[in-house]
């Protein structure tokens, strides 16, 4: 495992499980418990990643303002999607290029990506399958 970047001043840490990594009957009050013990920054340790919470416009304004070659929110939302989405609607699409994307680059992207969730739910709920769409994107 690559080491993962440093966060500097480093938040307090928060021993959560995430849905992806074990049983959580209720991920948004995990989360608000989460909150609760550390504060409006956090971090949560979840396999090979690392999952920075923030709560403040001060640190949504930082974190916005760190170049996407050093945080990039287009690899953070793949790797959302591929943990959250079945294996087969990434087959040859969407594999990220490892390039920097602009802000206005990603939001297309994203919502490129909800059209796409939005038709592929339709399909899964026409073949009967049980679906639960996105509620977090």
């Amino acid at each position: 495992m690559a080491a993962l970047p440093g966060i500097d001043p480093m938040p307090p840490v928060a021993d959560r499980v995430l849905p992806w990594d074990g049983p959580v009957a209720d991920t948004v009050a995990t989360i608000g418990r989460a909150r609760s013990d550390c504060g409006d920054t956090f971090v949560v340790h979840s396999g090979e990643d690392r999952y920075l919470f923030l709560f403040t416009p001060a640190g949504l304004g930082a974190i916005y303002a760190v170049p996407e070659a050093q945080a990039s929110k287009s690899i953070a939302d793949w790797k959302m999607l591929r943990r959250k989405l079945p294996d087969e609607l990434f087959i040859g699409r969407l594999i990220p290029s490892g390039e920097p994307r602009s802000q206005l680059e990603t939001q297309r992207l994203r919502l490129r990506c909800l059209r796409q969730l939005d038709r592929t739910e339709a399909v899964l709920s026409a073949c009967g399958r049980d679906v639960e769409g996105p509620t977090d994107l």
